[in-house]
């Protein structure tokens, strides 16, 4: 049996509408049935997420330059257009 292409299972769990033959593979399909409902869950944990972080306020200055010392790195990532973490270890980073 071929399976449904996994770009259309991702439209799928993202409740895209699915054609007569997606709607028809899906229901005599456990593989491709399981993979929409998994990628659903996927998606739900993901806009939990966003929900969530939506309510957390941004950690002070102090709290960076303590991750700082006790990581060893130079710069650690922050928010938008922030450098990434930068180890003092040769080679990583």
């Amino acid at each position: 049996m071929e399976h449904l292409d996994p770009d259309e299972l991702t439209l799928l769990a993202l409740d895209e509408s699915a054609t007569p033959a997606s709607s028809a593979h899906l229901a005599r399909c456990r593989r491709c049935a399981d993979e929409v409902t998994e990628f659903r869950r996927i998606v739900q944990r993901a806009k939990e997420a966003e929900a969530l972080a939506l309510d957390v306020p941004a950690a002070p200055e102090r709290v960076w330059k303590r991750i700082r010392a006790l990581s060893g790195t130079r710069a650690v990532a922050r928010r938008r257009g922030r450098p990434l973490a930068r180890s003092r270890r040769r080679g990583c980073g």
